[in-house]
């Protein structure tokens, strides 16, 4: 599995406390399905389960995730392939309807488009898949609560998928699992990928 590159680390270490900034958004988020710890720490320097799981909240009733600013996407290093997103606020809601850190699994899923087909919901292939436990999502989290409660930055990379998405339209849907196995109905958005000269 591909690592993140240094310039993707110092990207997401900028978009952080920009997104904690936004009034709209504060959140928090992962690299890759494989990372296990933010840009700039060591497995030596992550909080230990218990400190992970203080404080979470085991209902989480909806996803809600903002794709406006700081919504940005992830390019290659020569510019010339977008392999990735950065959701600049994810909320997990929880039953007071604010949001909450959870205790469960935030799955987020990759879907593209079939050429020369109806635009229905059938006519989208699963590429790519993300599971992102408590302590992935540890360091991603609001440092402050916003006025619609406690967030996350999350980030999806694929550079690791052999193809190039330029000008296809994709699908992104983020779920969640309880950690008492209800699934949480996914959060659903159709993006249309930058090609390139655009």
């Amino acid at each position: 599995m591909m690592r993140p590159n240094m310039r993707l680390n110092r990207m997401l270490l900028t978009l952080v406390p920009l997104a904690l900034a936004v009034p709209v958004f504060g959140p928090a988020g992962c690299v890759d399905p494989g990372r296990r710890t933010a840009p700039g720490r060591t497995a030596s320097t992550q909080p230990s389960r218990e400190e992970v799981l203080k404080g979470t909240e085991t209902i989480v009733l909806r996803v809600v995730a903002y794709y406006q600013p700081p919504f940005r996407w992830i390019t290659s290093a020569d510019k010339t392939r977008i392999h990735g997103l950065v959701i600049g606020a994810l909320y997990l809601e929880g039953p007071n309807r604010k949001g909450v850190f959870g205790n469960g699994i935030i799955h987020a899923k990759l879907y593209l488009r079939e050429r020369d087909t109806p635009k229905a919901g059938d006519s989208y292939r699963l590429i790519k898949s993300w599971d992102f436990t408590p302590e992935d999502m540890y360091f991603w989290r609001t440092k402050k609560p916003t006025v619609q409660g406690n967030g996350y930055l999350l980030v999806l990379d694929w550079s690791d998928l052999d193809v190039d998405l330029g000008g296809r339209e994709i699908r992104i849907t983020i779920g969640y699992e309880r950690s008492d196995g209800i699934h949480v109905p996914p959060s659903t958005k159709d993006l249309l990928v930058p090609g390139k000269g655009s």
